[in-house]
């Protein structure tokens, strides 16, 4: 329900005088050292408050009073006579050296007085039992005032004194400055972020964002906090001290000044002579990113995802330059892909291939500890005004799934869910009638996001990002180096490194270089193989004869199915990897059957081998069994193939997550499952010897590929089962099933 309109105006006068009485405390307290500036020739206005009267005493010899004439006259007045002069009209005087406050303390003060409304919200907020509390500024130059400001409030001179004072940390200052031991967890932090914590001190933590809070910290927080993004209201309200003398100004959250009062911008708009030119400063300027490193053509990304992004960019480049109309312009990209492969990066790399600035957002972002449907909705729409008012312009959202999903069963947090969703709803198809923001957002559980956000017009493309694989390492690689080993072949590494995702390749390439550093002398690619081996220990060697035989059994699996072509196969420090490229599948059941065949194909080579399979077919989420769990269950509860009948019970992940519950369908997977490793058990026993020659070559040279690969392949009969256009309706289950016929199949 809607505040009345007298209730509104009543709490912005509050959170104002709040903001006012911050920045004078600052100066009355001693800080106008870091809090204020001093200008010269700044027109203030004389203060209309009367003083005090004065008595008619203390005569001197020259028969005047010592006290002075204004206070006289104004005792003469008051005494019956009448106007002694007549009224002096107000002047305008000028102040010697008038001390303004800065430009980031003003921000500050009101985005603190806008956040907490009055002192007692401050105190009720940040200074409870135990506290530990987390606040993002909002901007980088903004933490180190955001700190001093808070901790000067809780002096005994300021607003918000409390007996028990919190101590205040910037959170970059909060962690151990050397490496400690695995599981001591305080041994991370500094010694005296250690000391508040074992004395039950307050604490309050500063970050520019939200995202900025060490792992170690997060289970330390008791609640994360974020001050507000500047509205039309809070630069106004900036304005009114920074420019004390002038009328106070109306803005709009749509204003474009508003999308670009950072407090650099805000710094160099307090020189102008008043709000009215600050504001037009303002709206001529453009907030631009630094675009200075490698390209979007540097990244490594295989030519599937590239198409689409390189397409989106030469899409705002001929809008640009007027060869096409918005409407041409793809409207949105979503990625989507595993936790560290690079999803953030894409964004930053295509609003600088068009040099056009980049915001990025998040629910995490736009959501405080105890934040309403309500402040989440207008916190987005300030953000989408933001990056409208800097249009030209890249927006992209971060973990897209977790705003959640309105299909999901109701409970009690449902409305909630509806309305948030809904609000994201109302600010992507705000852009359906504005030109230049094209908005890219980023997920890791494509499943979970609403279907409405993923439909063509919000976002016209989903683009799947994997980690690299092994082709692309040595890019991986040079990508995170720069302009380091610039020349040197990354073969070695790139190969040692296979299976490593994006991010620990550039937390690799952090090691190499610090490794180097201790060395005091120039990196190496020895300093990368180093960083590799203690990122990822070495397995024992008795072991690389299992992994080569698994690798082998997959690549003899695939090919012979027909689902796919090997091109490499390795063994590095702790496992293997077989690189193939799958082959266009026509979503019949026999398909998957055999995408089934290829996944079990090294289980089913070490069971064959060895007598006994080993675990490494299982474990993560990624892993043979993971997948083809997945597709089996798939095929009989979401693609309508199996003996499940025509039922939909979701999509493939939904229908995964069910699956855990349901023990027949649990039984009717697990059926998938056996005769896809009896397939691969006898298309591996018909290739056994060819089998052991693969798995000891790639043993021997800890890698296959090329000619040498080719030639191995070269050796297996394929002969994929073809369909029957003859079958009969009561046999079109069994022929779609996978079938190798053993006549057919020569042994190697």
């Amino acid at each position: 329900m809607p505040k009345p309109k007298n209730a509104t105006q009543d709490t912005d006068r509050e959170w104002k005088a709040f903001a006012a009485d911050l920045l004078n405390g600052l100066l009355e307290n001693g800080c106008a050292s870091w809090s204020h500036r001093t200008v010269r020739d700044v027109t203030t206005r004389k203060s209309t408050k009367p003083k005090p009267k004065k008595k008619l005493t203390g005569w001197d010899h020259s028969g005047f009073a010592n006290d002075d004439i204004d206070s006289m006259l104004d005792e003469l007045e008051a005494e019956g006579f009448g106007p002694v002069l007549p009224p002096c009209p107000e002047q305008e005087i000028f102040g010697s050296d008038p001390r303004l406050p800065r430009a980031t303390t003003a921000m500050a003060a009101v985005q603190i007085a806008k956040r907490f409304g009055n002192a007692d919200g401050l105190r009720t907020a940040l200074c409870g039992s135990l506290s530990v509390t987390h606040i993002a500024a909002g901007a980088p130059e903004q933490v180190g005032i955001i700190c001093k400001m808070l901790s000067s409030m809780f002096e005994p001179e300021g607003p918000c004194y409390v007996h028990d004072k919190p101590k205040i940390f910037p959170v970059k200052d909060v962690m151990a400055s050397q490496a400690k031991p695995r599981g001591a967890i305080l041994a991370e932090f500094s010694e005296e972020f250690q000391t508040c914590l074992i004395e039950n001190r307050k604490i309050i933590l500063v970050s520019a964002t939200r995202q900025e809070v060490p792992g170690a910290l997060a289970p330390i927080l008791t609640q994360r906090l974020a001050l507000p993004f500047v509205d039309g209201d809070m630069l106004s309200a900036i304005f009114q001290q920074l420019f004390p003398a002038a009328k106070p100004v109306t803005i709009l959250d749509s204003d474009p000044a508003v999308a670009n009062a950072t407090a650099e911008a805000l710094t160099l708009c307090a020189r102008a002579n008043g709000p009215a030119a600050a504001l037009t400063k303002l709206r001529q300027d453009k907030v631009q990113m630094v675009h200075d490193g490698p390209s979007l053509a540097d990244f490594p990304l295989p030519v599937a995802v590239r198409e689409p992004l390189d397409q989106l960019i030469a899409d705002l480049s001929d809008w640009r330059s007027g060869k096409i109309g918005w409407q041409d312009v793809q409207r949105g990209i979503l990625l989507y892909g595993p936790p560290g492969c690079g999803k953030t990066e894409i964004p930053r790399l295509i609003a600088k291939s068009v040099n056009i600035p980049v915001f990025a957002g998040s629910m995490a972002t736009w959501q405080s500890e105890t934040a309403r449907a309500s402040d989440i909705c207008r916190e987005m729409r300030l953000f989408f005004n933001k990056a409208k008012a800097a249009a030209p312009a890249v927006l992209f959202i971060d973990e897209l799934d977790s705003f959640g999903d309105r299909a999901r069963p109701q409970d009690q947090n449902s409305s909630w869910t509806d309305m948030v969703i809904g609000g994201l709803l109302e600010c992507l198809d705000g852009f359906n009638g504005l030109e230049g923001v094209v908005v890219i957002a980023a997920t890791n559980h494509l499943y979970k996001i609403d279907t409405a956000l993923r439909r063509p017009g919000r976002f016209d493309r989903l683009v799947s990002i994997d980690h690299p694989t092994p082709d692309l390492m040595p890019q991986a690689f040079r990508w995170h180096l720069h302009m380091d080993l610039e020349g040197v072949d990354l073969g070695e590494a790139a190969l040692a490194a296979t299976g490593m995702t994006g991010a620990e390749v550039a937390a690799t390439v952090r090691d190499a270089r610090a490794i180097a550093r201790r060395h005091k002398r120039a990196l190496v690619v020895d300093d990368l193989l180093t960083a590799i081996r203690n990122r990822r220990p070495c397995i024992d060697k008795s072991l690389h004869w299992q992994i080569a035989v698994h690798e082998c059994g997959h690549a003899i699996a695939g090919y012979m199915t027909g689902r796919a072509i090997p091109h490499l196969l390795t063994i590095h420090g702790n496992g293997g990897a077989a690189a193939m490229s799958r082959v266009p599948s026509a979503l019949r059941r026999s398909d998957y059957e055999k995408d089934l065949v290829l996944l079990i194909g090294g289980r089913a080579a070490e069971k064959l081998v060895f007598d006994a399979p080993s675990g490494g077919a299982g474990g993560d989420a990624e892993s043979d069994l993971a997948q083809a769990t997945k597709i089996a269950t798939a095929i009989e509860s979401s693609y309508g193939l199996g003996d499940s009948g025509l039922v939909w019970d979701g999509s493939p992940e939904q229908a995964f997550e069910k699956m855990r519950f349901d023990r027949n369908l649990r039984d009717r997977v697990q059926k998938h499952l056996e005769a896809a490793e009896k397939t691969a058990m006898t298309i591996l026993q018909i290739h056994h010897k060819l089998l052991l020659e693969m798995a000891q070559s790639l043993l021997e040279t800890g890698v296959l590929t090329g000619e040498v690969l080719q030639s191995y392949l070269d050796r297996l009969a394929v002969t994929p089962p073809a369909p029957d256009p003859d079958a009969k309706a009561d046999d079109a289950r069994d022929q779609g099933r996978m079938v190798v016929d053993q006549e057919k199949l020569e042994p190697s």
